[in-house]
């Protein structure tokens, strides 16, 4: 019995010999695989590389969208980027913003293998590219899709000629005004800037920031309740009463770009500290002209609006003549609304003004060369 057992045995164990040789024989045909899959032996196959025409133009797409924001910087800071392009950029930025949100909440917060693994990928792309080629077609992109159109809205929104005065049935066309002798009641390079004996200005705390230079004096509104104002009220140690009288200054936009910002004058306002009145004629970077009404506080229709053609990189020249109760306003000397005076109001000041609807803070304005004339 136990002989046959092992007779058994060893037959199958001779049995099993072709089947552990055909094993080993495939066993040695799949070494090359499972020495692959051992860490320790680092003969994994490697990926294949990005052809170095596409790395060329994924990196070109990644200079164009750096240039084009330095570019588009550069150019808003020199009043050189227009409204309809800061507004695109606004909405890309806002749907960008959108999908990032988006994406951490349903994705969750990028882990650092997600971090490396796309840092790989970046430098492999760096690596593949030909770096001048990607440069000089990215920065052409930037000039095309940013720079180029920048210059064109400028160029045609600073064409814009005097168009008719869109009014309400309050304004009346009046002829311009007859030549008129001046005489100088008060000069000041820089308006309530080493004051004179005998002059002073009021500034409206609520909402106004004044800075005094050399060059002139910038105002700011603070606020998004009320306008910068600064009023004259006193020239030679009293008030002055003016009812045939011209007042002019220049202006400087600090932000050439910002056309939500107005430079203004409002003259026949009460000489009463925070007594509403008078008229208010504005003018924006873009050459936007507003004559507007003060009622109450709360209350500035407008009266009429216009636009003229100016450079906001430049100095603007803002008057305003009251005379035989009329009000004639100017820009750069061109003549730009015509209005009937119903105030009449005697004693009044005339004020400088910044104005931001509804909004604050407001860009700089720069006001120099102030000066108040009377009617000889």
């Amino acid at each position: 019995m136990q002989k046959g057992q092992k007779g058994s045995n060893q037959k199958a164990d001779r049995s099993k010999q072709p089947q552990a040789a055909q094993k080993n024989a495939t066993s040695g045909v799949s070494t090359p695989s499972t020495a692959g899959s051992n860490p320790g032996t680092h003969t994994t196959a490697q990926p294949p590389q990005i052809p170095r025409w596409k790395a060329t133009i994924l990196l070109g797409g990644f200079y164009a969208v750096l240039l084009g924001i330095l570019g588009g910087v550069v150019l808003y800071a020199i009043g050189r980027l227009p409204q309809p392009v800061i507004i695109l950029a606004s909405s890309v930025n806002g749907v960008i913003v959108v999908l990032v949100t988006l994406a951490g909440l349903f994705l969750g917060s990028p882990t650092q293998e997600d971090k490396n693994r796309t840092l790989s990928k970046f430098q492999t792309i760096q690596q593949r590219a030909r770096p001048t080629i990607a440069i000089t077609s990215g920065l052409i992109v930037a000039v095309v899709i940013l720079i180029i159109p920048s210059f064109i809205f400028a160029a045609s929104s600073g064409k814009t000629t005097v168009s008719g005065s869109t009014s309400t049935t309050n304004f009346t066309p009046i002829p311009t005004p007859t030549p008129t002798k001046w005489v100088s009641v008060l000069k000041q390079t820089a308006p309530n800037c080493n004051n004179p004996p005998g002059v002073a200005w009021y500034v409206y705390s609520g909402g106004t920031h004044y800075t005094c230079y050399s060059s002139g004096g910038t105002m700011q509104q603070t606020t998004s309740t009320a306008y910068a104002e600064m009023d004259l009220t006193n020239v030679k140690s009293g008030s002055y009463t003016l009812t045939h009288f011209r007042v002019q200054t220049r202006v400087a936009f600090q932000s050439p770009g910002d056309t939500s910002t107005w430079a203004a004058l409002l003259v026949q306002t009460p000489a009463t500290h925070g007594a509403p009145g008078g008229y208010i004629f504005t003018v924006s970077p873009d050459g936007h002209c507003v004559l507007q009404y003060v009622e109450t506080d709360q209350t500035i229709p407008i009266e009429a609006q216009a636009s003229v053609n100016i450079d906001p990189h430049q100095l603007v020249q803002m008057m305003v003549i009251v005379q035989g109760g009329e009000l004639y306003t100017y820009v750069n000397g061109q003549q730009v609304f015509t209005h009937a005076d119903t105030l009449g109001l005697s004693p009044s000041d005339v004020s400088l003004m910044v104005e931001r609807q509804n909004a604050g803070p407001s860009s700089l304005i720069e006001f120099s060369n102030f000066e108040v004339d009377a009617a000889s």
